[in-house]
């Protein structure tokens, strides 16, 4: 984003930063992933702050991109629910481009290249929204709403050391029920980890095309 000529403010508000109330003077807004549920926001009720917010950019026609939890938190802030999945989704996984994506602004092109997943809950759609990727292990993978609300569950937005982090911060636990698991990704990421970095740098460029627009 930054190549492209954005001027970001970075917030935590898992880390009590205070969250705008407004949209501001702000083009776009950018929800990332993390360890939190949407499902819960009374456990963590500044997530409800953001969907707030995601809500607000909607409505005032600012392109907003939520990222696995934060496309979560787009999908509830507009109605729709997030929900545990049968099975944890971890790894790279390949994709399918709806015929909806086929003119879409972001996912125009055909099938994304398997992408990078890690997460156990997904989001139903909402009403308004148009489908654009998904696969058999999770159905709803990427939506629009409107012009330029977007929410992607997979990490389009991952490096090769994000992923590393990842696996030192929770990989044992998780190979602990899934053995082999880190030797897989990271042969994953041998494999799919360079093209799937091009493929989420072109998404990022047409997504920051619609605020010039």
């Amino acid at each position: 984003m930054a190549a492209d000529g954005a001027d970001t403010v970075v917030l935590r508000a898992d880390d009590g930063d205070w969250l705008p109330k407004e949209v501001g003077d702000y083009d776009g807004l950018v929800v990332l992933g993390g360890l939190q549920s949407a499902a819960d926001f009374e456990t963590w009720p500044y997530l409800a702050e953001e969907a707030a917010l995601a809500r607000r950019f909607a409505e005032a026609d600012r392109p907003t991109l939520g990222i696995c939890l934060g496309a979560q938190i787009v999908a509830r802030a507009h109605g729709a629910a997030v929900r545990k999945l049968d099975e944890m989704e971890i790894g790279f996984s390949p994709l399918s481009a709806t015929k909806e994506a086929a003119d879409d602004p972001l996912f125009r092109g055909g099938d994304p290249l398997p992408q990078m997943q890690w997460h156990a809950d997904t989001f139903d759609l909402p009403e308004a929204a148009v489908l654009l990727s998904t696969n058999e292990i999770c159905r709803n993978q990427a939506m629009r709403i409107g012009r330029a609300q977007y929410a992607v569950q997979f990490h389009f937005e991952v490096t090769r050391q994000i992923v590393e982090d990842w696996i030192a911060h929770s990989g044992i636990k998780l190979e602990y029920k899934n053995p082999g698991l880190i030797a897989r990704l990271r042969s994953e990421l041998d494999q799919f980890s360079d093209r799937a970095a091009v493929y989420g740098r072109q998404l990022v460029d047409r997504w920051v095309d619609l605020i010039r627009r």
